[in-house]
């Protein structure tokens, strides 16, 4: 059976009751229907209300009374505010909305209130609103189905609700899966650090321009036999159309990175490692470009040992690293690639292929490696170009530990 959450508002002692039990989350500062019924509604500052704006692309839970829900559409100086919520269950909730207006409290904040002006202009204003829940009511901490019924004069198909999922609360446990995924590569720095989906500038290889787009954090546990999850990274954005070039700016491009988390199951409580990183989409923005492509082509035939490494930079995956000597098995490791622009009238690039690996008794025959690796070494190739048009390698030094590779 489903539940309407009522709060008492300013309406005074004349107003009605309602029949179910009336819910009161912590005391803020709160507008109300003419009923004198309604949810709550937190006034933001102005500041908050510009982050929110830029950055909040999708419904999320703030904290375990917080519920912020981005572009609700209405205009200027009507706004469409929550009027009521019913609760479905603590998975599924329904917001009712009205066509409202611009109010201020006590402190100067500005705030919607479920009062319409009477006059309201035809313009479409979407804005954030920040409402108040009872996490007794709701589970926060699973995923979560709003439906938005709007006004009539709102939009076009008011008697279908607008209905969009909200990701769990995070836990302390899931902050910390992602700051580990998130650290692992410079590039993840844009993705929320919390699962969710925002707003976010995502930067060219070239450093020289900046594409809007929405980045995504999500996390899954794997079905492995020792504690491992799955961090993803998706990123979409809308291309750049030069002039007299056929391809639709509203075509969105995606790119995922999926990063392989596992813990050791010989120490507990140990924190998690990444283990691999695993690319796939449209090529994205700050990925190499055809320059960098082509340094690390070259750098990567220039010897054999390097045909382990990954063809993508940033990447980092399970590798079977060769041992040196004959008739021994290859250890399980870990292949990173690099490249580093340099500015310089000889060297024009850095490429490095950095291996790590471990005992192979500590290894199983499949998955991924339970224990960190205790060794690494890389190797540092310096790329020019001598000849107009042409790369070649310049240089190569190895630092860090002796590699397979190269036992005899």
């Amino acid at each position: 059976m489903a539940t309407v959450l009522a709060l008492s508002g300013c309406g005074g002692s004349g107003a009605s009751k309602p029949k179910t039990s009336v819910v009161s989350p912590v005391a803020v500062s709160r507008t109300t229907s003419s009923k004198g019924t309604g949810p709550l509604v937190v006034a933001i500052s102005q500041k908050t209300r510009h982050s929110l704006e830029q950055h909040l692309y999708s419904a999320t839970f703030l904290s375990p009374t917080r519920l912020a829900i981005p572009g609700i559409v209405g205009s200027s100086n009507c706004p469409s505010v929550p009027d009521k919520l019913i609760v479905r269950s603590p998975h599924a909730i329904w917001i009712k909305l009205v066509t409202g207006s611009w109010s201020r409290t006590a402190s100067g904040r500005r705030v919607e209130a479920p009062h319409s002006s009477g006059l309201c202009l035809d313009d479409l204003h979407p804005v954030p609103v920040l409402v108040a829940i009872n996490p007794a009511r709701i589970d926060v901490h699973h995923q979560m189905k709003v439906s938005l019924y709007y006004p009539k004069a709102a939009i076009r198909r008011y008697k279908r609700p607008v209905v969009v999922t909200v990701p769990p609360l995070a836990t302390a446990r899931l902050r910390e899966e992602v700051r580990v995924a998130r650290a692992s590569n410079a590039l993840f720095s844009i993705f929320p650090a919390v699962p969710g989906e925002r707003r976010c500038l995502i930067p060219s290889a070239n450093r020289q321009r900046r594409f809007a787009g929405i980045c995504q954090t999500s996390v899954r546990s794997r079905r492995t036999m020792e504690p491992s999850e799955s961090v993803t990274f998706t990123e979409s954005w809308w291309p750049h159309c030069p002039p007299m070039v056929a391809c639709s700016p509203r075509a969105l491009r995606h790119h995922t990175w999926q990063v392989i988390e596992g813990e050791t199951i010989v120490k507990p409580g140990t924190k998690p490692h990444v283990y691999a990183i695993h690319s796939r989409g449209a090529a994205a923005p700050q990925l190499a470009s055809s320059r960098i492509r082509e340094e690390l082509r070259v750098a990567r035939a220039y010897s054999r040992y390097f045909s382990i490494f990954p063809k993508v930079p940033g990447l980092k995956n399970s590798c079977s690293i060769p041992d040196g000597a004959l008739g021994t098995k290859p250890f399980r490791g870990m292949c990173q690639t690099g490249v580093h622009p340099v500015v310089s009238h000889a060297v024009v690039a850095i490429v490095t292929f950095t291996e790590r690996w471990g005992p192979t008794s500590s290894c199983p025959a499949h998955g991924y490696c339970p224990v960190p690796y205790e060794h690494h070494a890389t190797w540092k190739v310096s790329l020019g170009s001598p000849l107009p048009g042409k790369l070649h390698v310049l240089a190569t030094s190895l630092s860090g530990a002796t590699p397979p590779q190269l036992y005899k």
